[in-house]
Order: structure tokens, then sequence, then C-alpha cells
């Protein structure tokens, strides 16, 4: 990186607060900081204004209060992606359970020469850190080692105080290919407000720009976006026929909570199972839309709300 950027770096670190929390916070200044003294420094660079914890009205404050106070243990082995598969096949059935070749403690323990000519490589505890191998010849060992060092070291605790990864104990993983016909692999973000599923979401052109677009459960696009993730209201995407099961299998899973989004592949017509999150963007990112984040709230109902 040349003077330019890093003169473009410090000059956003004084100008913008969310981005100085989050150097800060990647810097580990705040580490000490009690949870919700946390929650509250963040939301307010995030959103400007203080998070109101006593009762909260939009849904990314309702995602604090949720952090703050339901901690069931299950949690934890609901967002660890090793712990989890056992739960989903004994809860849903081990057909909606992407095989797992094998796992090991450290990044520096991985077998290469054991592993097929195509797998997936990540961190239980991890969002977004990838190792895609579609030839295993192509892959540069060294690297992906250096790669998954670095995720292995993240926190998914601490930059947003999601308390159900704080005691996931770390490891990697190995787990089967999967590619659609169209050699893409979309999966399906369904969106539970206790317990029921009202929305889904299918991200696409992952690698070329990165949109989303957001959907009722008859298909139609509603008018919905995240920042940094606009829609595209004319492109046609196909809803799986697989949909109905999908929403069945998360209601099952989303079962006592006040939100939860569960997401699921499907592959030529069979369901796979992808992962939990409690608390997406960490309940910090801001809708495109006005009037979304009080929509999604409203779709919460919380003691605080009686």
């Amino acid at each position: 990186m040349g003077l330019k950027h890093y003169a473009e770096m410090a000059a956003q670190y004084l100008s913008d607060p969310a981005f100085r929390m989050d150097i800060n916070t990647i810097l580990g200044k705040y580490d000490s900081v009690p949870d919700e003294e946390f929650i509250r420094m963040r939301f307010r660079a995030a959103f400007g204004r203080e998070p109101d914890l006593s009762h909260p009205k939009t849904f990314n404050e309702k995602l604090q209060w949720i952090k703050l106070h339901d901690r069931k243990p299950l949690y934890t082995t609901l967002v660890d992606k090793y712990a989890v598969k056992q739960y989903i096949a004994d809860t849903l059935g081990p057909d909606l359970v992407v095989p797992t070749i094998a796992h090991w403690d450290k990044p520096d323990e991985i077998t290469f020469g054991s592993l097929p000519e195509q797998f997936v490589l990540k961190c239980n505890h991890d969002s977004g850190g990838l190792v895609i191998c579609k030839n295993k010849s192509d892959l540069d060992e060294k690297q992906t080692i250096a790669f998954l060092n670095k995720r292995y070291q993240r926190s998914s605790y601490l930059p947003s105080r999601e308390w159900p990864y704080k005691d996931v104990k770390k490891c990697i993983l190995a787990e089967k290919y999967l590619e659609d016909p169209d050699h893409d692999l979309r999966d399906y973000k369904l969106f539970c407000f206790n317990g029921k599923v009202k929305c889904f979401k299918i991200d696409f052109d992952r690698f070329t720009g990165h949109h989303a677009n957001y959907y009722d459960l008859d298909g139609n696009i509603l008018k919905i976006g995240e920042a940094g993730l606009p829609p595209v209201f004319d492109r046609k995407l196909e809803i799986p026929d697989t949909l109905p099961q999908m929403v069945r299998d998360a209601e099952i899973l989303a079962k006592d909570t006040y939100f939860v989004r569960i997401d699921f592949y499907s592959v030529r017509g069979h369901v796979y199972f992808g992962e939990v999150t409690f608390f997406p963007s960490g309940g910090f990112r801001k809708f495109i839309y006005e009037g979304n984040d009080e929509l999604w709230g409203s779709w919460i109902s919380l003691p605080t709300d009686q």
C-alpha cells in the first residue's frame, strides 16, 4: 500500500466514526470493555444515535437486546460450523448435512494428501473465510495455511459481542465441494421472526459485484436492501421447488428464538443445511430503504414490547 492509501485511511479514521470504531476494535482497544457498554459505543458509531435497549423498536436495536438477554447454551452449538452438524443430523436428518471429509485442531495440522481433488476448507467459528478448491493440483498449500491461520486467529465474538461465539472450540474442517449445474452455489437465507419465516434472501454475483434480492414466501421481490449489498430488481432468479422444505426446516430450528437466520443450499433438488446466524452484520448494518429497520423490528416480539 502506498502513501496515498495510508493518507486516505488516516483521513477516514479521523472523519468516520464507524470506520474509527472498526479499526480500534481490530487493534483490540475495546477488548476489556463490558458487552453492553461496547454495544452502545458501536451502535452510536454506526447509526449516530444512542440505542434504546430498554424498549427497543428497530431491528438493529432488538438484535442488541437479544445479545444481552437471550443466552441459551444451545446457541453456541448452533453457530459452531462443526458441532452443529450432529445437531442438524439429529433434528432434521443426516441427509441435510454437508459431508465432513476431515477436521483438525489447527491449520498447521491439515493433511492435504488425504483430501480429494475438490473440497472446501473453513474455520468452524468464522464467517466468509472459505478456501474453495476445485482442483487440488492448483492449490498453494502454504498460502492456504497462511490464510486459514489469519482466520483462525480472528475472534467472532469481540467485534460485535456476538456472545454465542465466545466459547466455540476452534477447529478447521474440510467439507465436500458442492456445485450447482451452472457452476454457482446460491445459498438461501431464511429470516425467522419468533420462529416463523417472514422472508428470504438470495445472494448472487458474489465475485463480480455481490448483490442480494429479498423475497416473500410467494417468491415476490421485496423492496428491502442492505448497505453494501444492493438489490437488482430486474434480475430474475429462479426460486427452487425445495423452498417449502427449507421453510419447514428453518422453522423447526428457529423454535423458541426471537430472531434467527437459517441458511440452506439447494443442489439439484437436494437441500443442504448451511449455517445459523443470530446477528446478521452484528446488528450494525444499515438498510438502504427508509422504514425497513422499523418494519423488521415490528416483526420481532420481545418481552419489552408488553
